[in-house]
């Protein structure tokens, strides 16, 4: 075992030479990831992928995820890993991209992939379907076709599954062409039976989250939700250099370093035509040049730090933009309640994502807190992600509270999850997946002998889980809630086993 010392963490952090050396030699030009060690070269990809379907499949379970389960805090086991792409290419240097995403996000992800060429992007891609049960059709054959398809399809779900599928071949293989312009590229679709309407418009998030997390093998890893994308001296620069990949990676397993990425945000008074190119240009200035974000920012006001605009500057505060902004070298951060960046760490040090959450509200807080609060915490001076604008989400909170406003107005407006507010057409388009109308989804929820609106018991539950982890936090005895799957393939999956120092 070689003994590691580290003497102080100022911004030129001393390393003794040896180790830097060897940790250099041990990096080839074409970073190659744990899983090449573990899979024989021939066959690498296929096993990768059959290892991964296998360990996470055997804990599924095809008998429908219900909206009580997620209210009692049990994570879905209903989810099932249909079908696994995992490129041929070999990543440049050892850091990976996680996400997760539906089908109407997968413009971002290529934009994601765009920003990290020679990196891995590893995105679990969830597609949700009518539960089964009840009696099926009298097309045996159909039937016969579905049960090849998958465990706990039917017959109306064939179109669904093969279309995505389709959809997601075409995806991969215009990336795969793209070869230097775009990252490496790792796949997942995961289809999930939901047995009641308004689990098909709540995501589960942070399963969703782990399950991409099992396809890295590099040594960093970093979440980035699906609509960010990393500027261009991240890849073309920064992962380039041996000498800095060697510290990073060093600090990080020794130091429990968590690095983070500044990340910013287009303003909305950016008329729409115009964003994507707003977020472009953001994306490709210099590290040399950083004033220009700020101009960008204060002068222009073009973007702005993530979240700011929208009132929540908790999220990123502590990141201290205005040091960023004149900052040549990394530098210290600490904790602050409700500190919710995005970072890079070592692989080994990621905990799980907690999985009774669903939808967008609250899971990242409590993924962030209970990673940094153990942390060291440094900010990288030329590492930055912008926000790619998008429509907003069915379950994101913050269409949730405007379509709560409106309501206070026009008290006639059902709310979202009990009506589905402005994707009508999306979802009408689901409807046939689903095997009932998610547009009447306006019955109220039953539990524990009350009644309430699908939204209102989404919101009180996720906070409950958020007050839950604090408080276990707190008392350093908090452990986030792993879906069995994700946890079976930590534990067998050959590129997750540690490898000797």
């Amino acid at each position: 075992m070689l003994e590691i010392e580290l003497e102080g963490m100022a911004p030129g952090v001393f390393v003794h030479t040896c180790v830097l050396v060897m940790i250099i030699l041990t990096m080839s030009p074409s970073y190659q990831g744990l899983a090449l060690d573990s899979v024989s070269s021939s066959s690498r990809n296929t096993s990768a992928e059959n290892l991964l379907k296998q360990c996470y499949n055997s804990q599924f379970e095809s008998s429908g995820s219900r909206f009580s389960e997620y209210m009692d805090g049990k994570p879905t086991r209903s989810l099932y890993l249909h079908r696994v792409w995992w490129s041929t290419r070999r990543a440049e240097f050892p850091i990976s991209f996680f996400t997760q995403a539906d089908l109407q996000r997968l413009r971002a992800l290529q934009e994601q992939c765009k920003s990290l060429p020679g990196g891995t992007v590893v995105a679990a891609i969830w597609l949700p379907l009518g539960s089964t049960i009840g009696p099926r059709g009298n097309d045996a054959a159909a039937d016969a076709e579905a049960a090849k398809l998958g465990p706990g399809l039917s017959a109306r779900h064939i179109p669904t599954v093969k279309n995505a599928t389709a959809i997601l071949d075409n995806v991969f293989a215009q990336n795969e062409a793209a070869s230097n312009t775009s990252c490496v590229l790792r796949l997942l679709l995961l289809y999930e039976i939901v047995f009641d309407e308004a689990l098909g418009l709540l995501m589960p998030i942070n399963t969703m989250r782990n399950a991409a997390m099992m396809a890295t093998d590099s040594q960093l890893v970093a979440m980035v939700d699906v609509d960010l994308s990393a500027n261009k001296d991240l890849a073309a620069s920064v992962m380039r250099s041996p000498e800095r990949v060697a510290e990073m990676i060093l600090l990080a397993e020794k130091q429990h370093m968590a690095w983070i990425m500044p990340a910013f945000d287009v303003s909305p008074s950016v008329p729409p035509p115009m964003r994507n190119y707003v977020a472009d240009e953001a994306l490709a200035v210099s590290r040399e040049e950083k004033s220009r974000l700020r101009d960008m920012w204060t002068k222009y006001r073009l973007i702005f730090p993530f979240a700011m605009e929208r009132g929540y500057t908790r999220g990123h505060n502590a990141t201290k933009y205005e040091e960023w902004f004149v900052s040549q070298s990394h530098y210290p951060v600490y904790y602050e309640e409700g500190y919710e960046p995005w970072f890079m760490a070592s692989r080994f040090l990621v905990p799980f994502f907690d999985a009774r959450f669903r939808g967008y509200y609250m899971n990242k807080l409590v993924a962030a807190r209970n990673t940094l609060l153990l942390a060291n915490m440094r900010v990288l001076p030329d590492v930055w992600i912008v926000h790619r604008p998008h429509e907003l989400q069915v379950s994101n909170y913050g269409w949730l509270e405007a379509q709560k406003t409106l309501q206070k107005k026009h008290h006639t407006e059902k709310m979202v999850l009990d009506q589905a507010g402005g994707n009508e057409q999306f979802l009408r388009e689901l409807t046939p997946a689903l095997g009932h109308p998610l547009l009447s989804v306006c019955e109220p929820i039953l539990y524990n002998g009350t009644s309430k609106s699908a939204r209102d018991a989404f919101f009180e539950r996720n906070i409950y889980f958020y007050k839950s982890a604090v408080s276990q936090m707190e008392t350093r005895n908090y452990t986030p809630v792993a879906d069995v799957a994700a946890d079976n393939c930590r534990k067998v999956l050959p590129w997750w086993s540690r490898r000797a120092s």
